[in-house]
């Protein structure tokens, strides 16, 4: 241990645990009621131990080394042991979370006497001279039947905040300015503890003491007989906006705790202490809470509390409504309402007719969860074969549960489940899917599936093999109905689907063109390829759509087949592509458009420049280029025109482009000169380096010199 100097007063911590068999008792009459700031320390002790990753990032503002922090005494304290940022950083990143810890008022008793012991010898220890052990001062203070004990003591603390910020982060005399092993926090986390005794006492400040002004004792224990877990946390209004703080607790409200699964078998009640914490013993269950009266003001009732077999924290806020979860059910992006009894295709309640004997149908359903509280699935806690999902009604049997929901889904989240039909008889087959859940207001939320087992041909139609559903208004990429971004006025984007017969008879096409375009915006989609008369079953037939945008913008059109599936005698669904701007560079000669990647010069487009003599005559050719697309066609008006080849050098562009940006059907020139040096034809590349999404545009340029 060392001490804390005259001229600092940071002292390093100390912390001790035991595991070892109880002595006999001498019980000390003990009261539970903590102080403000007791209560303080227990509420930053469990907020560490229920998010302990997250607690470094509260007590520093810096993991430099050393660490620093906002707090001055901690700031202070850091710099003195020259604490490793880094290191910290790397221990807390292995740390996990554990349960929290409860009051015992005999470990309280404990860590008074200790207390009382370091002040009267102005002294940090565990044991001080003529102090009995740990083990005999929670015998002594009624701790009985004790299996494992700890403590953590800091006779230097500043604050309660001061003293937290020294247990997490354990600084202390070493290469790393933290203590080795970081007993204090170890004990903070242990979840081999189940009650805490907290002990602040404030000596002052003084010249002539060492010690203080605040003196700290946490006492950890673990009894063999325990009893049921508790139930515990802290009523408060929180004025600072930062979680509970010393003096916000509000003590005498009344608890009231009752079971949810047997409320007539299971009531407890409790009131808060003085400085707000409550904690009372209940069995293992689940549990609607109650705060109410003294300073608390409105009640409030926080619903589906689990209780397992460790200690369980709530806290209750004045002013701030209890967390619920909300469930909700979607399936093709279509929100179904609980008690809803028409089942239709858009939210995949109806399954379609499904060839009997022949074919099946699934569906994936998700349940999400829009509160702000877990929600809990509550029908797999029927036994052996319980499912979060039930379906129930006459055809029960023809739709079965493939993936079951998980049972919690967070705020936010969701999960799926899948129901796939198999039709067991001919004609309409109905059912009734459940789902218990622990939304308070839709604790059973229920909707109707149907579907129809048939002997007919079965229309349906896919993109890239995926199903298209009939009336699927969602393009996709994956079933190919989206076309994407297609070059308004040159480009071209095709899709080919096929036809499919599930049934067990011969579909039929209308026999001159079953596929139509409906809506078609501006002409931009046409079928390329109509299907056959005939699908047998089992079969299929493609047909293909092109896209010609045409415009910018989205476009969105329906394709229809008719067929004679007399259940879906119009099978539709909707495509989509988006008709974008882009640039596209022609370059002329003369008003002649130059082909591009030509090889061939000619007179006619001015690529020839024909006969020159050698070191003697030159000839100028005018190229133009134009933008014949919407984008902005962009170059680098000199490094983007160049020209290479064999006799690039007998070629050279005397005008580049007076601009580098060109918009649509506007143009610059090129004037390029051609002055042969050596006798023979002479030939060269000219190219253009845009952004143009084609390439770059090049063609040859020749001469023949003499």
């Amino acid at each position: 241990m060392i001490r804390a100097s005259p001229r600092s007063r940071h002292g390093q911590l100390r912390a001790a645990v035991f595991d070892l068999e109880a002595l006999e008792a001498r019980q000390l009459l003990a009261v539970l009621n903590p102080t403000a700031d007791e209560q303080y320390m227990l509420e930053l002790l469990n907020r560490f131990r229920a998010q302990p990753q997250a607690e470094l990032a509260l007590l520093t503002s810096s993991l430099s080394t050393p660490a620093r922090s906002g707090d001055g005494p901690t700031d202070s304290a850091l710099r003195f042991f020259n604490t490793s940022g880094p290191t910290l950083a790397a221990q807390f990143s292995n740390l996990a979370p554990v349960p929290p810890l409860a009051w015992n008022a005999n470990l309280i008793a404990a860590a008074e006497g200790h207390n009382n012991q370091m002040i009267a010898f102005d002294e940090q220890s565990h044991q001080l001279p003529g102090e009995p052990g740990l083990g005999d001062r929670a015998t002594n203070a009624g701790y009985t039947n004790w299996a494992t004990l700890g403590e953590n003591v800091y006779a230097f603390a500043r604050s309660v905040f001061h003293g937290h910020t020294g247990f997490v982060l354990d600084w202390g005399d070493t290469d790393t300015g933290i203590q080795q092993p970081p007993g204090h926090r170890d004990s903070m986390l242990s979840a081999s503890y189940r009650e805490v005794g907290i002990r602040i006492t404030n000596t002052g400040t003084s010249p002539s003491r060492q010690t203080g002004p605040l003196v700290i004792s946490q006492e950890f224990g673990r009894r063999f007989t325990q009893g049921n877990p508790y139930l515990l946390g802290v009523v408060y209004g929180d004025t600072t906006s930062d979680g509970y703080s010393s003096g916000e607790g509000f003590g005498g409200v009344t608890i009231s705790i009752a079971s949810e699964i047997v409320p007539a078998q299971a009531q407890f009640t409790t009131t808060s202490l003085d400085a707000g914490g409550w904690q009372i013993q209940v069995p293992p269950g689940q549990y609607s809470i109650s705060f109410s009266g003294a300073g608390f003001g409105q009640s409030v009732t926080y619903r589906n509390v689990l209780v397992g077999s460790s200690n369980v924290k709530l806290d209750a806020k004045k002013g701030v409504r209890p967390p619920e979860p909300d469930i909700q059910v979607i399936a093709n992006n279509v929100r179904i309402a609980s008690g809803d009894t028409a089942p239709n295709l858009y939210d995949s309640t109806n399954f379609g007719p499904v060839a009997f004997g022949q074919a099946t149908v699934t569906r994936t359903f998700i349940v999400a969860n829009a509160g702000t509280r877990d929600l809990r699935l509550t029908g797999g806690l029927g036994g052996v074969g319980a499912t979060n999902i039930r379906i129930s009604g006459p055809a029960a049997a023809d739709f079965l549960l493939v993936t079951d929901a998980v049972s919690t889904v967070a705020p936010s989240s969701s999960t799926g489940f899948s129901i796939r039909f198999e039709p067991r008889a001919s004609g309409l087959r109905q059912a009734t899917v459940t789902i218990v859940s622990t939304d308070p207001d839709t604790p059973g939320y229920t909707f109707a599936i149907s579907g129809r087992g048939s002997v007919r041909p079965v229309v349906g139609v896919t993109g890239k093999g995926v199903p298209i559903a009939h009336g699927d208004a969602v393009p996709a990429n994956a079933d190919g109905t989206t076309f994407g971004p297609t070059d308004a006025l040159w480009g071209v984007s095709e899709r080919e689907y096929r036809v499919v017969n599930t049934g067990l008879s011969n579909l039929i096409l209308s026999a001159a063109a079953p596929v139509q375009i409906l809506d078609n915006p501006g002409g931009g989609y046409r079928i390329l390829q109509q299907p056959s008369g005939v699908v047998p079953p089992g079969g299929s037939v493609a047909f293909r759509v092109r896209f010609t945008p045409g415009d910018t913008g989205l476009l969105v059109a329906r394709v229809q087949i008719r067929t004679s599936d007399p259940m879906t005698p119009a099978y539709v669904f909707t495509v989509q592509g988006r008709g974008v701007a882009v640039p596209r560079a022609v370059i002329s000669g003369a008003g002649q458009d130059i082909a591009r990647d030509d090889a061939t010069p000619e007179l006619v487009d001015r690529t020839d420049f024909g006969r020159r003599m050698a070191n003697v005559n030159d000839r100028l050719r005018l190229f133009t280029i134009t933008n014949l697309g919407l984008g902005t066609l962009s170059f680098n008006r000199l490094a983007g025109v160049r020209i290479t080849g064999v006799n690039a050098s007998d070629f050279t562009i005397v005008s580049p482009p007076a601009r580098g940006a060109i918009g649509y059907l506007e143009s610059v020139t090129i004037l390029v000169r051609f002055a042969p040096t050596g006798v023979g034809l002479r030939g060269a590349e000219l190219s253009l380096v845009s952004n143009d999404p084609l390439g770059s545009y090049r063609f040859a340029v020749g001469g023949l010199a003499i």
